[in-house]
């Protein structure tokens, strides 16, 4: 099922901020220090599956959404009605990554993937990668023609180059020779790949390490420096917001929410951390970034805690949301 906002946001109640925000559920104060109500919820397409979405994604270039529930992935019109995009493999349950980029002629390209193959469409119906396109993948970004994605379970990952034949950038060719690449500025496996402005994040259970585009043999390499020491708990936490990186970590051997300043995590969940202390479960979580009105929050679930909290990037504070249809 995939919801929508049933109504705007609306004041409730103008009490100031000081008073109320280490207490407010389901609302957030406004850049007047206004309680407001959250949206509501409508839904938009039943697609049928039986169990709950593992991806939602806005293909840009063609203008259409894309939905993954059950195994299957929908391609949706404005209307609510959907079309099953075959041939792929998708898991059920986990949720999926999207990297959507383009060939050399400018047509668009895009892979997907949820633990299982590769897969990729131009518009229509999916091809699985096959090998050595990694077989078992939970990651896959796009940075200039190139598409890189990780191998579960290790410390490396491939990247798609220029294809001899026709010395073109080839969005399916993964037989460059410098492949794999491994991350191995610590001795964690990676546990997810982020799209950071130009370069790209690789991010294990000890550390972060940023790779950019050199020109060289290989063409992609660690920046020096670029090592900031906070291990990542839940791969799919990590959202890019005001200009920075937020995700849960691993700080000081306890569980918080981090905000990036340059390579230096600094943690944002300390109104929290009790809470986050009580929790069993972490590396299920799942970020999201949404605006209202001009002001930015960070949104992280809980799926087995079955808690939602709402980091107000502006204010710096957290509200507890539940979930409700209308």
């Amino acid at each position: 099922m995939i919801l929508k906002p049933a109504k705007g946001y609306y004041n409730v109640d103008p009490v100031s901020g000081e008073f109320l925000s280490e207490a407010i559920f389901d609302g957030y104060l406004d850049e007047f220090n206004a309680l407001c109500s959250r949206f509501g919820l409508v839904e938009f397409a039943d697609l049928a599956t039986g169990v709950p979405g593992d991806g939602l994604f806005w293909w840009d270039k063609l203008g259409f959404p894309l939905a993954v529930s059950g195994g299957k992935c929908f391609k949706l019109s404005s209307d609510g009605s959907f079309t099953e995009l075959t041939g792929g493999n998708f898991l059920s349950g986990t949720p999926a990554t999207f990297a959507d980029g383009q060939k050399v002629d400018n047509s668009a390209f895009l892979y997907a993937c949820n633990g299982g193959k590769l897969n990729y469409s131009t518009g229509g119906n999916f091809t699985q990668a096959p090998s050595p396109a990694p077989q078992i993948c939970s990651h896959v970004v796009y940075n200039g023609l190139r598409f890189l994605a990780n191998e579960m379970g290790t410390a490396r990952f491939y990247f798609t180059d220029v294809n001899p034949t026709d010395n073109e950038f080839d969005p399916t060719y993964w037989a460059a020779i410098e492949n794999p690449l491994t991350s191995d500025s610590r001795g964690d496996n990676i546990l997810g790949m982020y799209p950071v402005w130009d370069d790209v994040a690789v991010w294990g259970s000890q550390s972060r390490e940023i790779w950019q585009v050199t020109g060289g043999v290989p063409p992609l390499q660690p920046r020096l420096g670029s090592i900031s020491e906070a291990g990542l708990i839940a791969p799919y936490s990590v959202q890019k917001a005001d200009n920075t990186i937020f995700a849960l970590c691993i700080v000081d051997d306890k569980p918080a929410v981090v905000r990036l300043l340059g390579n230096e995590p600094v943690i944002v969940s300390l109104d929290i951390e009790k809470i986050l202390d009580g929790f069993h479960t972490f590396n299920d979580a799942i970020g999201d970034v949404i605006s209202i009105e001009g002001q930015s929050f960070y949104i992280i679930t809980f799926p087995s805690e079955e808690q939602t909290w709402v980091y107000n990037i502006k204010k710096k504070e957290w509200y507890q949301w539940n979930w409700w249809i209308e």
